[in-house]
C-alpha cells in the first residue's frame, strides 16, 4: 500500500463493507474472494500454505482447479490489497499497518478487558459497541461458522460483564442498555431476562419489565415447550407487588458460570440454536 493512499477500513460484522476516507470501496467482485480477503484480514502475519487455502475453501474440488480457482481469487483480492505477498507455495497478508479491520479492533478491546485494568468497563463498551451483527453473515465456509460462534461468544460474554459491571456501579440505564442487546442476542437466556426484569423495575418501568417476562414466557414455550424457572417467577412475584428487587448479594464482576454448555447434548443444542436464530430474526 502506497503511502498516498488512505487507510482502507474493513467492516466485517454484520456484513463485508470496505471504506477509505468515509467512502464505500468495492470489494472483490466474487464471495469466494471476499472469504479469502476476510481470511488473511483475520490472520495478519501469517503464511498459509496455498494448498492448505485451495482445500479450504474448495474442497469438493481436485487440487489442481482448486488451486486454479486459488489464483484466481487471489488476483481479485490484489485489486484491494496490493501488498499481499504470495510464492509458489504460500500466501501472507503481512501486517495491517495500512489497514483497519473490525473483528481486529473487537479482539484488542476484549483482551484488553480481560486483562483487568481500570478501563474494564470501556474496554468492554468499546467491544459490544464494534459487534454490528454475526462475522461474515452469508458466508457458509466452515472456517466462517466457527469463527463467527467464538466472536458471538465474545460478544455474549461481554455482554453480560458489563451489566454486571454497570449494575455494581448504580448505572441501571447504562446496564439496562446492554442488557437488552443481550436478550436479543441470547431470547432463552434466563439469566438476562432476570436482570433486565430487575433493572427496569429498580428504574420504575413496571410496565416494561412486566412486557419482557411476557416475552420470556412466550420464547420458552415456543422453542422448548418450558417455562420460566423459580429464579425469575419469584423476582417477578416482588414486581407485581412492587416490593424490593436488589439481588440478595452481589455477584463478582468477572463471572464466568452465568450460561451452561451442552456438552453431550449436541444435537439439542443444534435444534435450540435454530430456534433462537429465528427469535433473533423475528425480534431484532
Amino acid at each position: 500500500m502506497t503511502d498516498t493512499l488512505s487507510r482502507l477500513y474493513f467492516y466485517l460484522f454484520g456484513g463485508f463493507t470496505i471504506q477509505r476516507d468515509g467512502l464505500r470501496v468495492p470489494p472483490p467482485a466474487s464471495q469466494k474472494a471476499r472469504a479469502l480477503l476476510a481470511y488473511l484480514l483475520v490472520h495478519p502475519g501469517v503464511a498459509h500454505e496455498r494448498a492448505y487455502l485451495a482445500g479450504l475453501f474448495w474442497p469438493d474440488l481436485s487440487e489442481s482447479v482448486a488451486r486454479r480457482r486459488l489464483s484466481q481469487a487471489l488476483w481479485q483480492v490484489r485489486q484491494v490489497c496490493p501488498d499481499i505477498e504470495t510464492n509458489r507455495t504460500t500466501v501472507r497478508l503481512p501486517s495491517l499497518d495500512s489497514y483497519w479491520v473490525d473483528v481486529e479492533a473487537f479482539r484488542g478491546a476484549m483482551s484488553r478487558a480481560a486483562s483487568h485494568e481500570e478501563s474494564l468497563l470501556s474496554s468492554l463498551q468499546e467491544a459490544v459497541d464494534l459487534y454490528q451483527g454475526d462475522f461474515l453473515p452469508g458466508f457458509y465456509d466452515d472456517w466462517t461458522l466457527v469463527q463467527r460462534e467464538q466472536l458471538r461468544q465474545q460478544y455474549v460474554l461481554a455482554l453480560q460483564k458489563l451489566v454486571q459491571g454497570y449494575f455494581q456501579l448504580g448505572a441501571y440505564d447504562q446496564a439496562l442498555e446492554a442488557g437488552q442487546r443481550l436478550i436479543n442476542e441470547e431470547p432463552l437466556n434466563e439469566w438476562a431476562y432476570e436482570q433486565v426484569i430487575r433493572l427496569c423495575a429498580l428504574l420504575g418501568r413496571r410496565d416494561e419489565a412486566m412486557r419482557h417476562y411476557a416475552r420470556l414466557r412466550r420464547n420458552l414455550a415456543e422453542a422448548l415447550g418450558a417455562r420460566p424457572g423459580p429464579a425469575i417467577e419469584q423476582l417477578m412475584e416482588r414486581v407485581r407487588a412492587g416490593a424490593g428487587v436488589q439481588p440478595e448479594r452481589r455477584a463478582p464482576l468477572f463471572h464466568d458460570d452465568i450460561t451452561l454448555p451442552m456438552i453431550g447434548r449436541e444435537r439439542a443444542w443444534e435444534r435450540v440454536r435454530s430456534m433462537v436464530d429465528a427469535l433473533r430474526r423475528d425480534q431484532g
